[in-house]
């Protein structure tokens, strides 16, 4: 009886030794890299826009896309960790229709610092403890142009509103939605717009690598309330 005390009391002992080591080496080895990464509406930086390409194809329904650019979106990254937290790569891809990644090279994809202090993000970025970066990135999107060579949309751009206004004045935006739009017939700039439903718009994923290999995505979207992140 004694021996089975005496043995019970030595595997208790043994259990908690190896406890005690388990969460010795669990507290010596650094927790992964762990980030919040998220997409904020388009920003205007009064900057221009143009044809990048007047016909790309980008599906294999045989539909050919113009491209047009630069649009900006701010995207905010928190560094939830009580450590810094190295930025070491990006990549941003279009959705495509069933999931999967789809690359063009006039995607651009560049990202500058929100303050616009430098031209472009240089990596590493290292994100203090418990610290934030904003960026905005740039990207070039693919639409559905207008079929009236004569009259195209897209033979005089110089702004996104200006574009967006003449494919409403049309009947449809720019990536080949129904709209329903009455503008003030005094000054255009008013005007008055409903989608009865949207059913295409391009979808990008932006990924931010960090040093020690994770890989963090956010959803990018035209339309701000189909807009996502994870």
């Amino acid at each position: 009886m004694k021996m089975k005390h005496e043995t019970a009391n030595t595997f208790i002992a043994l259990a908690a030794l190896v406890l005690a080591v388990f969460s010795t080496v669990k507290q010596l080895i650094p927790a992964g890299d762990s980030i919040t990464l998220t997409t904020e509406a388009k920003v205007n930086l009064s900057k221009p826009i143009s044809i990048i390409s007047e016909r790309i194809q980008l599906s294999a329904d045989g539909y050919s896309n113009a491209l047009i650019g630069p649009i900006f979106w701010k995207i905010r990254v928190y560094n939830n960790t009580d450590r810094s937290v190295s930025i070491v790569d990006s990549e941003v891809f279009l959705i495509a229709g069933g999931g999967g990644k789809m690359f063009y090279s006039e995607i651009d994809g560049e990202l500058i610092p929100a303050d616009l202090k430098i031209p472009l993000i240089l990596f590493p970025d290292n994100i203090a403890p418990h610290e934030g970066r904003a960026y905005i990135i740039k990207l070039n999107i693919p639409i559905r142009p207008d079929s009236d060579n004569e009259t195209s949309c897209l033979k005089n751009v110089y702004s996104l509103k200006a574009l967006e206004h003449c494919f409403m004045r049309k009947g449809r935006d720019l990536f080949g939605n129904e709209v329903e739009a009455v503008f003030d017939p005094v000054d255009d700039s008013l005007f008055y717009a409903e989608w009865p439903s949207i059913m295409k718009e391009p979808v990008f994923s932006l990924m931010l690598k960090t040093a020690d290999g994770s890989e963090f995505f956010t959803e990018i979207s035209y339309f701000p309330s189909f807009s996502k992140q994870k």
